[in-house]
Protein backbone atom coordinates (compact mmCIF):
# COMPACT_ATOMS: atom_id res chain seq x y z
CA UNK A 1 0.00 0.00 0.00
CA UNK A 2 0.89 3.48 -0.82
CA UNK A 3 1.22 6.03 1.51
CA UNK A 4 -2.37 7.34 0.52
CA UNK A 5 -3.95 4.36 0.74
CA UNK A 6 -2.86 3.76 4.44
CA UNK A 7 -3.73 7.36 5.29
CA UNK A 8 -7.08 6.25 3.62
CA UNK A 9 -7.57 3.16 5.85
CA UNK A 10 -6.97 4.71 8.86
CA UNK A 11 -9.43 7.51 8.28
CA UNK A 12 -12.10 4.78 7.66
CA UNK A 13 -11.35 2.89 10.51
CA UNK A 14 -11.80 6.57 12.76
CA UNK A 15 -14.43 7.01 11.70
CA UNK A 16 -16.12 3.32 11.87
CA UNK A 17 -14.71 3.37 15.41
CA UNK A 18 -16.94 6.81 15.79
CA UNK A 19 -19.97 5.23 13.82
CA UNK A 20 -19.80 2.34 16.20
CA UNK A 21 -19.25 4.95 19.88
CA UNK A 22 -22.05 6.39 18.98
CA UNK A 23 -24.06 3.85 18.16
CA UNK A 24 -22.96 2.49 21.69
CA UNK A 25 -23.80 5.64 23.55
CA UNK A 26 -27.43 5.66 23.11
CA UNK A 27 -28.40 2.45 25.20
CA UNK A 28 -31.62 0.89 24.38
CA UNK A 29 -34.92 2.51 26.36
CA UNK A 30 -35.86 0.27 29.65
CA UNK A 31 -38.35 -2.53 28.95
CA UNK A 32 -42.07 -0.49 30.34
CA UNK A 33 -43.04 -3.71 32.25
CA UNK A 34 -39.83 -3.53 34.35
CA UNK A 35 -40.17 0.02 34.71
CA UNK A 36 -43.08 -0.14 36.22
CA UNK A 37 -42.51 -2.62 38.67
CA UNK A 38 -39.29 -0.92 39.14
CA UNK A 39 -41.40 2.60 40.34
CA UNK A 40 -44.11 0.37 42.06
CA UNK A 41 -41.03 -1.36 43.95
CA UNK A 42 -39.77 2.23 44.64
CA UNK A 43 -43.21 3.06 46.38
CA UNK A 44 -43.21 0.11 48.70
CA UNK A 45 -39.68 0.25 49.81
CA UNK A 46 -41.18 4.00 50.55
CA UNK A 47 -43.74 2.06 52.96
CA UNK A 48 -43.55 3.16 56.54
CA UNK A 49 -44.19 -0.70 57.17
CA UNK A 50 -41.52 -2.66 57.64
CA UNK A 51 -42.37 -5.79 55.82
CA UNK A 52 -43.49 -3.91 52.36
CA UNK A 53 -40.14 -1.68 52.64
CA UNK A 54 -37.94 -4.30 53.17
CA UNK A 55 -39.97 -6.28 49.70
CA UNK A 56 -40.04 -3.10 48.04
CA UNK A 57 -36.51 -2.40 48.05
CA UNK A 58 -35.30 -5.73 47.68
CA UNK A 59 -37.66 -5.85 44.24
CA UNK A 60 -36.46 -2.40 43.27
CA UNK A 61 -33.09 -4.28 43.44
CA UNK A 62 -34.00 -7.06 41.53
CA UNK A 63 -35.87 -4.71 38.85
CA UNK A 64 -33.02 -2.54 38.55
CA UNK A 65 -30.40 -5.16 37.76
CA UNK A 66 -32.84 -6.83 35.18
CA UNK A 67 -33.03 -2.84 33.46
CA UNK A 68 -29.23 -2.37 33.58
CA UNK A 69 -28.88 -5.96 32.28
CA UNK A 70 -31.19 -5.53 29.39
CA UNK A 71 -30.15 -1.64 28.64
CA UNK A 72 -26.91 -1.07 30.45
CA UNK A 73 -26.48 2.74 30.58
CA UNK A 74 -30.03 3.74 30.35
CA UNK A 75 -31.05 7.18 30.82
CA UNK A 76 -33.79 5.89 33.84
CA UNK A 77 -34.26 9.80 35.55
CA UNK A 78 -36.50 11.13 32.75
CA UNK A 79 -38.85 7.92 32.03
CA UNK A 80 -39.29 7.16 35.61
CA UNK A 81 -40.28 10.46 36.68
CA UNK A 82 -43.09 10.88 33.89
CA UNK A 83 -44.40 7.36 34.66
CA UNK A 84 -44.71 7.96 38.53
CA UNK A 85 -46.19 11.39 37.58
CA UNK A 86 -49.21 9.34 35.97
CA UNK A 87 -49.31 6.69 38.29
CA UNK A 88 -53.24 6.29 39.60
CA UNK A 89 -53.81 4.23 42.56
CA UNK A 90 -55.40 1.17 39.91
CA UNK A 91 -51.91 1.25 38.17
CA UNK A 92 -50.21 0.39 41.00
CA UNK A 93 -52.41 -1.90 42.40
CA UNK A 94 -52.22 -3.58 38.53
CA UNK A 95 -48.36 -3.23 38.66
CA UNK A 96 -48.13 -4.57 42.19
CA UNK A 97 -50.17 -7.39 41.74
CA UNK A 98 -48.18 -8.53 38.20
CA UNK A 99 -44.83 -7.50 39.58
CA UNK A 100 -45.38 -9.89 42.73
CA UNK A 101 -46.40 -12.86 40.70
CA UNK A 102 -43.26 -12.39 38.81
CA UNK A 103 -40.94 -11.68 42.17
CA UNK A 104 -42.77 -14.57 43.43
CA UNK A 105 -41.73 -16.82 40.54
CA UNK A 106 -38.14 -15.94 40.74
CA UNK A 107 -38.09 -15.87 44.10
CA UNK A 108 -39.29 -19.87 43.66
CA UNK A 109 -36.77 -20.32 41.15
CA UNK A 110 -33.66 -19.32 43.20
CA UNK A 111 -35.28 -21.50 46.16
CA UNK A 112 -34.89 -24.23 43.47
CA UNK A 113 -31.64 -23.36 42.18
CA UNK A 114 -30.22 -23.48 46.09
CA UNK A 115 -32.18 -26.88 46.86
CA UNK A 116 -30.36 -28.62 43.45
CA UNK A 117 -27.07 -27.17 44.39
CA UNK A 118 -27.34 -28.74 47.97
CA UNK A 119 -28.34 -31.86 46.70
CA UNK A 120 -25.56 -31.54 44.16
CA UNK A 121 -22.74 -30.69 46.96
CA UNK A 122 -23.82 -33.59 48.99
CA UNK A 123 -24.09 -36.27 46.58
CA UNK A 124 -20.12 -35.15 45.05
CA UNK A 125 -19.52 -35.16 49.13
CA UNK A 126 -20.86 -38.70 49.67
CA UNK A 127 -19.33 -39.68 46.38
CA UNK A 128 -15.70 -38.77 47.31
CA UNK A 129 -13.58 -41.73 48.82
CA UNK A 130 -12.47 -41.01 52.09
CA UNK A 131 -8.35 -40.09 52.15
Amino acid sequence: MNRIDRGAVALMAVALAAAAGSARAQPKAPDSKDLQCLVTTFIMADSKEDQIKQAGALGAFYYLGKIEGRSPGADLDKPIIELASKLTAEDIKAYGERCGAELKAEGQSVQALGQRLQKAAADAAVAKPPT
